[in-house]
């Protein structure tokens, strides 16, 4: 499928890495478009009349595309919506499948962003309002866990995978300002390839 895009970035990376802080600085500071797996999988979900908490939208991340068949469904519909896209900045890439969708694309680069599961897990207790316990740790090692891609047999989440298959990978742990930097630095380079 050829996109008319000048470069699309897709961002990869564990839960709470910065891989939605990324895609917001693209679109501000460069004018990208801006899409997400998310974004997709939760109009999927509203269209089944699914709850969108974070364990229902994997669980039909992972089903869906079982279920279709096709484990490029998310990459094939998010194509779509590229379409006249000069250039855009897609989030939240965890399966390796929807990389080999995605890398048939004119101009697409994969940016990883990592973070440590510490930093990652206080990120998490902030978002979600939460108090840090042991029951809160537990069960973000769970979904972080999952996202990794325990388990999931080519159609669930794996950002541990996709995270191997990125051409350039970012530390989120220094604050926003070097996060920016970095994010520029990226660009620059993709930017050269």
């Amino acid at each position: 499928m050829n996109t008319n895009a000048d470069m699309i970035i897709g961002v990869t990376g564990y839960i709470r890495a910065g891989k939605t802080e990324c895609g917001n600085y693209l679109s501000q500071t460069f004018g990208f478009y801006r899409d997400s797996f998310g974004a997709v999988v939760r109009e999927e979900a509203q269209e089944q009349n699914i709850t969108p908490t974070r364990e229902n939208l994997q669980r039909l991340g992972y089903e869906f595309p079982l279920l279709k068949g096709n484990p490029g469904i998310w990459a094939e519909r998010i194509s779509e919506r590229l379409q006249g896209m000069g250039y855009a900045v897609i989030e939240g890439i965890r399966n390796p499948v929807d990389i080999d969708v995605l890398q048939k694309l004119h101009g697409f680069r994969l940016l990883g962003v990592v973070a440590s599961f510490e930093r990652r897990y206080q990120r998490h207790l902030h978002a979600e309002h939460l108090i840090d316990s042991p029951f809160q740790r537990k069960r973000f090692e769970e979904i972080d866990k999952r996202d990794q891609g325990r388990d999931t047999h080519g159609y669930g989440q794996s950002s541990s995978l996709c995270l191997h298959a990125a051409n350039i990978i970012l530390q989120n742990d220094k604050g926003l300002p070097h996060f920016y930097d970095s994010i520029g630095d990226a660009l620059g380079m993709f930017l050269n390839l």
